[in-house]
């Protein structure tokens, strides 16, 4: 700690103090990957008492709308990057702490103030918005830029254009994390990202290190709530880059619903449902996902009946199916779902690598497609399964649903 403390005396990040009011808070050290420890100030009881903002940053549903196909790409990332926004003096006393005796008030933005991101996100999207005025196509995740070209030579131009800014702005880019050479894959947000391919995936020490996760659940047969938690947290982030995550997510998600919430620490044997839901995990963790929907597009509308069903598909194809007596005791959601699932099975040729945009009056529907089912309904869950996996065996995509109340709204702004 006296190293670490020192290093941060010699960078002004840390200053001492006498004061004798103010705010004392914990620091420790943690090991980083590399071996190096890293301070961690704990300010979680600081943070109690302040008032938060919501505030949004780009995520990966959002990276999609600003790559083009067959863009080049570089990474941008800051050394050190929230030590670069100053805290007022009168302020440094509530970012206090001690050892050996001694207090220490942080000069700048430490890591763990609740407060810290928003402040930070609003300097570099500040950062961002000046060089989209000067042309150049950039997002920004905090200290991280990506910035896309459609050749090599002007995204080196717009690289050159960056990094002058940022370290006229007194910002230190940190040159072994940042990726400067112009490539058409790309490692952003903690996903691979091709443009050739129109492709995301997971790295692949992401993908190696999930697998040994999933394998030590797989070894052992049992888990207790702190660890399915920590599971569904790593699954849920990977599912993203994997067809049919979110799907293969519900039995793992059902499972923790009985697990003890006294004792988050017991362990459980762990159903066969969810061993199995954890092997398709092991085998599918690196088949990357499109990222982009196929250009070519179709439309189903369905309608269903007591007596039975009937599909538009486009403007011209309508079929029509009469239910046995099986069918006709089953819920209207049920019955919607299958409706699209059997149109889709009778012009296998048609629907094959399409965007298939499904029109329906039913939220419930629309929410099993979008979220790849739901918690609720094991039947609706089941038949959900069905639909995606033969959606996805066609190399096609279900696109959000349309619900009868979005068609109207979207129908009458444009009459206005």
């Amino acid at each position: 700690m006296s190293i670490v403390i020192s290093e941060m005396l010699k960078k002004g990040i840390v200053t001492e103090t006498r004061e004798t009011s103010g705010f004392i808070s914990h620091m420790f050290l943690r090991l980083k990957a590399n071996g190096k420890p890293r301070p961690i100030f704990n300010l979680s009881h600081l943070n109690t008492f302040l008032a938060l903002k919501r505030f949004r940053l780009i995520n990966h549903f959002k990276l999609p709308k600003f790559l083009m196909p067959g863009d080049f790409m570089v990474t941008v990332d800051l050394s050190d990057a929230y030590c670069h926004v100053p805290i007022k003096q009168s302020h440094q006393r509530f970012l206090a702490f001690r050892y050996m005796g001694t207090t220490y008030n942080w000069t700048c933005l430490p890591f763990g103030l609740a407060s810290a991101p928003q402040a930070f996100a609003q300097l570099s999207n500040w950062v961002a918005q000046l060089l989209r005025s000067w042309g150049v196509r950039v997002v920004v995740y905090l200290d991280d830029f990506l910035i896309a070209a459609r050749s090599p030579l002007q995204l080196e131009e717009d690289t050159k254009l960056t990094l002058n800014l940022l370290r006229h702005l007194g910002w230190v880019v940190n040159m072994q994390k940042s990726q400067l050479n112009p490539s058409q894959s790309r490692s952003f947000l903690g996903l691979d990202w091709d443009t050739r391919t129109e492709t995301v995936s997971l790295p692949d020490q992401k993908a190696r290190d999930i697998r040994h996760h999933i394998g030590q659940f797989l070894s052992k047969g049992k888990w207790s709530l702190k660890a399915h938690r920590q599971l569904l947290g790593i699954l849920s982030f990977a599912a993203f880059a994997v067809p049919l995550g979110r799907l293969h997510l519900r039995p793992l998600q059902i499972a923790g619903r009985s697990l003890p919430r006294g004792n988050p620490r017991e362990n459980r044997t762990i159903p066969p449902p969810c061993l199995t839901a954890l092997t398709w995990w092991s085998r599918h963790l690196k088949d990357g996902s499109p990222y982009t929907p196929p250009p070519r597009s179709v439309v189903i509308s369905t309608d269903a009946s007591d007596w039975g069903l009937g599909v538009h598909i486009g403007s011209h194809l309508y079929l029509r199916h009469e239910w046995s007596e099986q069918q006709q005791t089953w819920h209207i959601n049920h019955k919607e779902l299958y409706a699209i699932r059997w149109a889709i099975e009778s012009n296998l040729q048609l629907f094959r690598n399409k965007s298939i945009t499904v029109l329906t009056d039913s939220t419930t529907v629309a929410g099993q497609i979008r979220k790849e089912g739901g918690l609720r309904s094991k039947t609706l869950l089941l038949e959900t399964d069905k639909l995606l996996r033969l959606v996805y065996s066609l190399q096609s995509v279900l696109k959000p649903p349309l619900t009868e109340d979005t068609t109207h709204w979207q129908t009458g702004s444009l009459r206005t």
